[in-house]
């Protein structure tokens, strides 16, 4: 009987999961208010799929005779009147020390919440740390990022703004050899300009900040968290704009209905008038100066427990007065410039530069919303789709064609942005500009010179013209779905990272597998890691870990490495990289807490476990051609296919091919920069000769 029990359990689960799923967003959300139940705080679907199938749940549990009861209504808020229990309490018939210390946890969880809330009590435990108030950082204020580069301003900000403005944190862990970290930088700081005084952008630099990542159990980069009323409500890994600024602004307007307090406290003559208002007895100058003095820099939490115990009236605030620490460098008054460069403080010229570095990298960067993009029905010349050597190449010579070309490309790149070692092998660019990263930076500032518009977005479908000289249609993956019209499009959008497809290697994808050893290589440095591969990818990630592991093993399954034999003979001969030959990986293993303790390898037909706490798969790339399945010609391996006349043309009118979406040959970023030059002049003379 119990295993039917469960049984059906399972099956009812099953039942309300896939109900949820089949619903929209708004349309859950109206099920859970009809349900009573309250989805403010969910953030994604899957926080309201959770929701909807509790409350599907609680009435089958209890319904012992297989009628469902009726639904609960949602609790009432709590007023000021005087609380009557429906049950008045028993008091036990003996009494001995067992009842004595329940008794008295009782009494002092009513003290501390009901009679009187202004002490902080409430349940929770004890904070892990104790936030003595008073302004850790205003950078929230001028909408910056700030930089946290210990545990302890770590958690204090996070108390800082749980208990005094109310806002919600966002965090990014990060590092400076993570190629879609410093892709995703620009619009992080762009997102924090935006929501300034909305929610708090901070970062954390996993190499200088290396006990913080570790606490929060990072494992992966880049990670972004996110902390509302001190408690982590979302995480996610991987340079997703469209995610970042959907939970940041969720819970920024979340925040907002609830009361934020950005740089605001409740005076004392407030305070006073409150207290005239609602318990005349503490409306004295003492104890006004006295409760002032614990809420010091806690004003959201001054202003909750107030609201809590009179009925929901919040004390009046004003703008926080802020005195200079002694010893302080005067500011200028309002309107007032300094006479000269001795008179501004050394933090105030650091704040130039910094904002000064980052205006011309946000305009070497020149993406533009895709709002002011779409006009009603504009049609473009040239859509390239992909941002790497190829599209970027093909937009530069559409441009000087007079085509005014539109790049569309997330700003996190393709394989060569994230690429953690020097690249030696591309004409003309050397020295700090000679790696992935610098070579996309100068292709975006040449194609800006040349009026290339470029939108931080990702195509997720395409309508092709049914003839010649048709408009083609693609589909945006921003939150209007925006279709963007177009008379010819090139394809560059090269390839993404291949999996093993063995078991445990999506349940630990984030928690010790990866496929960027760039990213998160440096999250494991001292301990013992796993590439597997035999390419030039896995060379240059073993090479990377091998500058801070402890021991990097090269796991492949064939006898001899088909990289480069520079590449290789490195690889053969660091000390710190041991390489297993015809071997291949069966299982990863660990547990879903700690993430990824050891991977099960066979060679040569025998079963051993090896133990690693990361590895990193670099066998190659699966072309990016999904959204084009059944309407252009593609290999066996989903390679787009050119026409045997040496030009980049597909077999759909108007579509071009170029670099490693059409290549599975050479994958250079050379070679992929060439053939985007000639797909920009195979569209010049395609558009010319249509008219």
């Amino acid at each position: 009987r119990a295993g039917k029990r469960m049984n059906a359990a399972a099956a009812a689960a099953a039942e309300a999961r896939a109900k949820a799923n089949a619903m929209s967003v708004s349309e859950l959300r109206a099920e859970l208010v009809r349900m009573g139940i309250n989805s403010d705080g969910a953030v994604e679907k899957n926080d309201l799929v959770v929701l909807y199938m509790r409350g599907r749940k609680a009435p089958a549990a209890t319904a012992a005779n297989g009628v469902a009861p009726a639904a609960r209504p949602a609790p009432a808020r709590p007023t000021t009147q005087a609380r009557a229990p429906a049950n008045p309490v028993q008091l036990p018939k003996e009494i001995n020390w067992g009842n004595a210390i329940m008794f008295a946890v009782l009494a002092m969880y009513v003290y501390a919440n009901f009679i009187n809330p202004d002490s902080g009590g409430g349940g929770g435990g004890p904070d892990p740390i104790e936030y003595k108030g008073g302004v850790r950082s205003n950078a929230y204020l001028d909408g910056e990022v700030l930089d946290v580069r210990t545990h302890g301003e770590f958690t204090t900000l996070l108390k800082q703004h749980e208990e005094d403005t109310g806002l919600p944190v966002v965090v990014d862990y990060t590092s400076q050899g993570c190629g879609p970290c410093r892709s995703i930088a620009p619009y992080y700081k762009a997102l924090a300009k935006e929501m300034t005084g909305q929610a708090v952008f901070i970062k954390v630099d996993v190499n200088k900040n290396s006990v913080t990542s570790r606490e929060m159990g990072i494992r992966s980069m880049p990670t972004f968290q996110f902390y509302a009323d001190g408690k982590l409500r979302h995480q996610f890994s991987g340079a997703d704009g469209s995610q970042l600024d959907r939970v940041s602004h969720t819970l920024g307007d979340e925040a907002a209905r609830k009361g934020t307090y950005v740089n605001e406290e409740v005076t004392s003559s407030a305070l006073a008038a409150y207290y005239a208002k609602h318990d005349p007895e503490k409306a004295g100058e003492a104890s006004v100066a006295e409760i002032l003095t614990k809420y010091d820099g806690k004003t959201a939490k001054l202003a909750k427990n107030l609201a809590k115990k009179y009925g929901g009236d919040l004390p009046a605030t004003s703008p926080r007065r802020i005195t200079p620490a002694p010893g302080s460098e005067p500011v200028a008054a309002s309107g007032e410039a300094p006479s000269s460069l001795e008179a501004v403080s050394t933090e105030a010229l650091e704040k130039e530069l910094a904002l000064r570095r980052d205006l011309a990298m946000e305009e070497l960067a020149l993406f533009m919303p895709v709002a002011e993009l779409a006009g009603a029905g504009a049609v473009e010349n040239v859509v390239v789709v992909g941002g790497g050597p190829a599209g970027l190449s093909a937009a530069i010579y559409a441009a000087r064609a007079g085509l005014k070309p539109v790049v569309i490309a997330p700003t996190m790149g393709g394989q060569l942005l994230g690429k953690g070692v020097d690249v030696e092998n591309y004409p003309g660019v050397v020295g700090v500009d000679a790696t992935g990263r610098g070579i996309i930076q100068l292709m975006r500032a040449q194609a800006a010179s040349f009026n290339v518009r470029m939108v931080a977005e990702a195509v997720v479908g395409v309508e092709l013209a049914a003839g010649r000289g048709g408009a083609h249609t693609l589909l945006l993956n921003d939150t209007a779905r925006t279709e963007l019209r177009t008379r010819t499009i090139i394809m560059a959008t090269g390839a993404s990272s291949r999996w093993l497809g063995v078991d445990g290697e999506y349940q630990f994808r984030g928690a010790g597998v990866s496929t960027c050893a760039t990213c998160d290589g440096f999250l494991y440095r001292d301990q013992e890691v796993v590439v597997v591969g035999g390419g030039d990818t896995a060379m240059e990630d073993a090479l990377v870990l091998a500058r801070t592991s402890s021991k990097v093993t090269l796991v492949h399954r064939r006898d001899s490495f088909r990289a480069s034999h520079t590449m290789a003979e490195r690889v053969l001969n660091n000390p710190k990289i041991s390489v297993m030959w015809n071997t291949v990986v069966e299982k990863f293993e660990g547990t879903d807490g700690q993430g990824l303790s050891s991977i099960m390898v066979k060679t040569e037909g025998k079963t051993r476990t090896i133990p690693a706490v990361a590895c990193f798969v670099a066998i190659g790339h699966d072309p990016v051609t999904d959204f084009l399945k059944n309407q252009v010609d593609m290999d066996t391996q989903g390679y787009l296919q050119t026409r045997p006349d040496g030009t980049t043309k597909t077999s759909a009118e108007g579509v071009f091919a170029a670099g490693d979406v059409a290549d599975h040959m050479y994958r250079q970023a050379i070679t992929s920069a060439g053939s985007g030059a000639k797909a920009a002049l195979d569209a010049e003379r395609y558009l010319s000769e249509s008219g």
